[in-house]
């Protein structure tokens, strides 16, 4: 008689960056794990524009989740901590969930949900906003909250049980810079 093997679904959490090749990436990352049955794909989309409340909707076997964009520019801490005690107060029940965030000014939301679930945090690192100095100079970038970013890089790179670095440049950066 074979034995029963007992298997759990895993909950995994995008919080996603709505532009470039980082939404890209959670998007062709998400195809290929709906294929699997024992992963259940939510992505989170933070500050979304033309979005007055919290509201999902299922697309492409995934769960999509929008949080209403907030009313001033500035970053806000208390926005992202607010939205993650909104979003996971509506799936408090799930287990096994992992999170993966997309950028540093995720930081906060991350924080908050790594608190709510107990949960591991995978970060992927897309951009290093601190290593395109060169490039500011040329384009007359000032460098305005330049030095934030890097803290929050610090932040999620230290909170985060895995790091994934899209390129080698970005991997050799990480492991120099935050010791990974």
């Amino acid at each position: 008689m074979e034995a029963q093997i007992s298997h759990t679904a895993i909950n995994l959490f995008f919080v996603v960056h709505n532009f470039s090749g980082a939404k890209t990436y959670v998007d062709e990352l998400s195809l290929f794990l709906t294929g699997n049955t024992d992963v259940n794909v939510y992505k989170v989309y933070l500050k979304c524009v033309g979005h007055k409340e919290f509201s999902t909707e299922n697309i492409n076997s995934s769960t999509c989740i929008y949080l209403p964009e907030k009313v001033t520019l500035e970053y806000d801490p208390l926005y992202y901590r607010r939205a993650a005690q909104l979003v996971f107060s509506n799936y408090r029940e799930l287990r096994n969930v992992i999170l993966h965030a997309n950028m540093p000014e995720q930081f906060y939301f991350v924080k908050e949900a790594k608190e709510f679930f107990q949960c591991p945090v995978v970060f992927t690192c897309h951009f290093l906003i601190g290593s395109y100095s060169c490039y500011d100079k040329i384009t007359g970038y000032s460098g305005e909250n330049i030095d934030k970013v890097n803290v929050l890089e610090e932040f999620v790179t230290e909170l985060a049980d895995q790091a994934v670095c899209v390129t080698e440049f970005g991997r050799h950066t990480l492991a120099n810079i935050h010791k990974l």
